[in-house]
């Protein structure tokens, strides 16, 4: 689905505290996740150092980002995919070493935020990725199924190794300890969560 740049013009124009009444009147009824990914990846086109040139005028692209992720999870978007739209712009920020007065795209903070959508504590995801494991290898020919799609275990799973490599390119920017070390748990756990 495509944003014209009018309309993400107008929507830069509104007040913070207003756009979620002015995205909820203008939301189709149909392909909703996609409306609102349309106006995520503009806004992070905006939230570019390479792209802004003023640090007024970034740190304003990076507080509507992280607005339009909050609003989209708010409208339904799963709670993983927000985190790693948050990680993917917290990292880019990051790595271009231009720092952003913006609390919430620190790595420390948006590591804890995607290690929040965890349902499974790495002991009990590499039980679960064992288990799936020995059940494909059991299935014979039914292996390539999708057996897990009614298993709250494995869709667990699933979210969480969706969020690894989202991790990985944060890990370098954290700095608390808490964080580097639940992060790090994660990730040398990862090649056993396959």
């Amino acid at each position: 689905m495509r944003v014209t740049e009018e309309l993400y013009r107008e929507l830069r124009a509104v007040e913070p505290a207003r756009r979620w009444l002015w995205l909820s009147d203008r939301a189709p009824g149909e392909l909703r996740g996609h409306w609102w990914l349309a106006f995520i990846e503009r806004a992070e086109f905006d939230a570019s150092p390479a792209h802004t040139a003023s640090p007024e005028g970034l740190r304003d692209s990076v507080d509507l980002v992280v607005d339009l992720i909050d609003l989209a999870e708010r409208d339904g978007m799963p709670r993983h995919y927000a985190a790693g739209r948050l990680a993917m712009l917290a990292s880019s920020l990051a790595r271009s070493g231009q720092p952003v007065e913006a609390p919430q795209v620190d790595p420390d903070r948006v590591a804890r935020r995607m290690l929040a959508t965890f349902r499974l504590d790495p002991g009990q995801a590499v039980a679960v990725a064992a288990r799936l494991r020995a059940a494909g290898d059991n299935a014979g020919d039914s292996a390539g199924d999708d057996a897990g799609t009614d298993d709250p275990e494995a869709d667990a799973l699933d979210e969480i190794r969706w969020l690894l490599p989202d991790l990985e390119l944060l890990a370098p920017y954290l700095t608390g300890a808490g964080p580097i070390d639940d992060v790090r748990q994660w990730l040398d756990e990862s090649t056993r969560l396959s």
